[in-house]
């Protein structure tokens, strides 16, 4: 598949690049100079919660050993009630007392792992606990990435905006800190069928695994797992053993919210953003561009460049325009479109698979329609 990257005329050195961030691969703790096998002689690290605010609407905290019930009906950690707070590509400020239980709030809230079916109660424990119940502990190893799924991740944009938090940790591992050993994510039985499934699925596996070479099967379990290992594991959340022992904890949790509104950054983070060898003589964004050369290699198609197109989406069901608005509107885009000679379409993303949601897209320069999820597929348009 990085064949197809080679015909798209870029440059070595952002052909590397590029082929580097296809990649995606997780950390592999066991390579660590420590033994992570010989849970005896490891040393728990320093428990805590600390929240890190990027921006406005980016937000996502870190609690270290993290624990759960085997089940997942109960979480608690080693520490105090107190949390810290960073601000990160902002300017250095320090956040009150109040500010700062705010953020790890709405986080905890934005995770979905405060709501049912995902209680975290956060009991206190101390360290004797560790050694009092070390023979029943599964630990998991590495930073773990872990996000739950309720009611509203069947919604496309909801979910979205969900999964581009890890698109970013993914994309950016220097800016944010963490390279994750493990990705996890969680949803109750009735929202498997969305989350396991065309859009959802169309999306994760581009995100996780775009040259199809991590074997991912996105396949929600009830079974028990292991842990050993670094990797990807997608539970179904109801509250069976997810391991033979007592307890599961995580050395690093991350617990992340969601991006408000937006999935793409148009400043530089991490790395500059990419120059005019990348799309048709135009400066690209690499945050932009990253996700689209995945969606475009995932589905087996060099990234297009954005032709002179403007296309009105139609809703079927909610939030449609009225019969006369409809072709008023059409009317209008349509004489404008022909003024600065745009093409000019009319489509519904309804009843259409995910590869042909992405393919209507594919060379789209402008798109336009109602409010609602469906905005979610602007993702799909060539990267600007």
């Amino acid at each position: 598949r990085l064949a197809i990257l080679r015909g798209t005329g870029m440059s070595k050195n952002v052909y590397e690049r590029m082929k580097r961030s296809l990649e995606v691969k997780l950390v592999d703790y066991r390579d660590l100079k420590k033994s992570m096998s010989n849970q005896d002689s490891y040393d728990i690290r320093p428990s805590g919660r600390t929240c890190y605010v990027l921006s406005s609407n980016e937000r996502f905290c870190v609690v270290s050993n993290l624990c759960a019930k085997s089940d997942l009906s109960e979480f608690f950690y080693a520490g105090d009630a107190s949390v810290k707070c960073e601000a990160r590509n902002t300017d250095s400020k320090a956040f009150s007392d109040e500010a700062c239980d705010n953020i790890w709030k709405m986080s905890l809230n934005e995770t979905e792992l405060s709501k049912p079916p995902f209680p975290i109660l956060f009991s206190e424990i101390n360290k004797t606990w560790f050694a009092k119940h070390l023979n029943t502990t599964q630990w998991v190893r590495g930073a773990s990435y872990v996000q739950g799924f309720t009611s509203s991740s069947s919604n496309i944009g909801h979910f979205s905006e969900k999964i581009f938090l890890l698109q970013h940790f993914l994309a950016y591992p220097e800016e944010y800190s963490k390279r994750l050993s493990n990705v996890i994510l969680l949803s109750p039985p009735d929202q498997v069928k969305y989350i396991a499934n065309g859009w959802h699925e169309g999306v994760i596996k581009a995100i996780l695994d775009p040259l199809g070479t991590n074997g991912i099967n996105l396949t929600f379990t009830s079974s028990k797992l292991n842990f050993d290992a670094p990797g990807y594991r997608f539970i179904e959340k109801n509250y069976h053993k997810v391991t033979d022992k007592d307890f599961l904890c995580f050395e690093e949790a991350i617990l992340a919210g969601f991006l408000k509104g937006r999935a793409f950054f148009s400043e530089a983070r991490g790395e500059s953003s990419l120059v005019e060898d990348v799309v048709d003589g135009l400066p690209v964004p690499w945050s932009s561009l990253n996700f689209r050369l995945k969606l475009s290699i995932s589905n087996g198609k060099a990234i297009s460049p954005p032709s002179k197109k403007v296309l009105l989406y139609l809703r079927k069901t909610k939030r449609r325009f009225l019969p006369d608005d409809e072709v008023r509107l059409s009317e209008l885009l349509r004489r404008i479109s022909h003024k600065h000679s745009f093409q000019f379409s009319v489509d519904t993303f309804s009843g259409k698979t995910f590869s042909e949601q992405v393919k209507m897209l594919e060379d789209v320069s402008v798109l336009v329609g109602m409010h609602g999820a469906d905005q979610a597929n602007s993702k799909f348009l060539p990267p600007l």
